[in-house]
């Protein structure tokens, strides 16, 4: 059903696609607040509690996986020594200046050129 309503969406035009999309952003937000001040929890008591134990060991971190929206669980020092050996590599160098005021200064630039 998904997959012929995705498929219905894109015959329409890109005016009345972005209108569906607002409308069913709107429908959900509304549905998640509303889930939200009705107390609705999509964890067992069990789950919270671990994830409350989780964020109270100082000796795990968590952090989010590189593919699949999975968490990962790592000791603190097992995850600095990672960080530390792809940062102790050829890839990586330290630069002279800080570079972010050029990267911002472009968009600035292109923009003037084209008003």
């Amino acid at each position: 059903m998904k997959t012929e309503v995705e498929a219905g969406i894109y015959r329409k035009s890109l005016r009345d696609r972005e209108d569906i999309v607002s409308e069913v952003k709107r429908v959900l937000e509304q549905q998640l607040e509303a889930d939200k001040e009705k107390g609705f929890e999509n964890l067992s008591g069990m789950q919270r509690k671990a994830i409350r134990k989780l964020k109270e060991d100082e000796g795990i971190i968590v952090i989010p996986a590189d593919k699949g929206g999975q968490v990962v669980v790592m000791n603190v020092t097992d995850y600095i020594k990672k960080i530390r050996e792809k940062l102790d590599t050829k890839a990586y160098k330290q630069l002279e200046e800080d570079p972010s005021k050029f990267i911002h200064k472009k968009p600035e630039v292109l923009f003037s050129e084209l008003m």
